[in-house]
């Protein structure tokens, strides 16, 4: 059932994305990532790691497809995207967010434009009603992480929550390196705490 899902939200994101060509971008069939490959692929590529690398559970991962869940407003199953982007304050408010529908990933910067502004598709909108607390939900955590996370969610200013799989190629690539990239040019005036969620299954 996850992996018949998996597949259809991997198809979905290429025919309503109009990429055709998936072979070309570095897609590859679905797999489970353990934690340390992830950590091995984070490595590789110069993304920061520290204790901010989890995999969702796999009992919530059909539930990104609900509107407690889902980025894009837009209630449609075109708008499903397996690679997002989501930014919250510190009090578990949505700043922003992206999904590769919303445009080039190299034209979200989160912290300097509204959110509608960043949609390059104007029927497209962010979902202002998720909360932080809904997608730490989707982590597998012991009680003591998630004392552990709460305490430096507390102590950001922002927290960058990235939904990417490593068999979706070049999109969770130049994703993961942009806001990676991002979150450093700005350390000095904000304190970012970035958690990047693994959605393979």
């Amino acid at each position: 059932m996850r992996k018949a899902s998996l597949g259809f939200l991997l198809l979905i994101f290429i025919s309503s994305c109009a990429i055709p060509y998936y072979i070309l971008f570095g897609i590859t069939k679905p797999k489970s990532e353990s934690i340390s490959e992830q950590l091995i692929y984070l490595k590789k590529n110069n993304i920061q790691v520290n204790e901010d690398v989890f995999k969702i559970n796999h009992t919530y991962y059909d539930s990104l497809n609900f509107d407690k869940f889902k980025l894009d407003s837009i209630p449609t199953v075109e708008s499903i995207s397996p690679v997002q982007v989501r930014v919250y304050d510190n009090l578990g408010n949505l700043v922003s967010g992206w999904e590769v529908c919303f445009g080039k990933i190299e034209h979200f910067f989160p912290l300097t434009s509204p959110p509608d502004s960043l949609v390059t598709f104007k029927s497209r909108y962010c979902n202002n009603s998720l909360k932080l607390e809904n997608d730490l939900s989707l982590i597998n955590l012991t009680s003591d992480q998630r004392i552990n996370l709460n305490r430096r969610i507390e102590n950001s200013d922002y927290i960058f929550i990235v939904l990417w799989e490593k068999s979706l190629g070049i999109f969770s690539k130049k994703t993961l390196k942009h806001i990676n990239k991002y979150i450093e040019n700005h350390a000095e005036k904000k304190k970012m705490l970035f958690l990047k969620l693994n959605t393979s299954n």
